[in-house]
């Protein structure tokens, strides 16, 4: 009986452990990304040593109001669009070099004063990441490159 006890208490914390670290895993840990997405897309790069995500679409649907966080600026400047356009047209042709372009759900046509962004670069680590978000569609675009 004390047997039979002890396994079902070791059973049941082994399932609590299991159950904790599948809901912390699929939480998204990125403060930069605006709670309330209806539905997400991401997409990976299998072909690199650690799989890590190079693109993601947050769909937070066509009526809601999205609260951004304050680093991300408005692109109501045309030099502001032109870098961004820029940083956009060189992800959209890292990814067409991968052969991974039909991932996209955007162009950078689709870049308009809306919209909003947040671009992190790194020179060090020669890294862009970026957050734009298409006010038109309601969609936060995230995008990572490594030159």
């Amino acid at each position: 009986m004390k047997k039979t006890i002890i396994t079902l208490s070791l059973s049941l914390c082994l399932c609590l452990v299991f159950c904790g670290c599948v809901w912390k895993t699929s939480e998204n840990k990125d403060k930069n990304v605006p709670k309330g997405y209806i539905t997400y897309k991401k997409y990976l790069d299998r072909e690199r040593w650690m799989d890590w995500t190079d693109y993601c679409c947050y769909d937070y649907g066509k009526s809601a109001k999205v609260e951004l966080p304050e680093n991300y600026r408005p692109l109501c400047e045309k030099d502001c669009i032109l870098t961004v356009k820029r940083d956009v047209e060189e992800f959209i042709k890292w990814m067409r070099e991968a052969k991974r372009e039909s991932e996209l759900t955007f162009s950078e046509d689709d870049i308009t004063e809306n919209d909003y962004a947040y671009i992190v670069q790194e020179r060090v680590n020669s890294t862009i990441e970026m957050y734009y978000f298409d006010s038109d569609t309601n969609i936060l675009h995230y995008m990572f490159t490594k030159w």
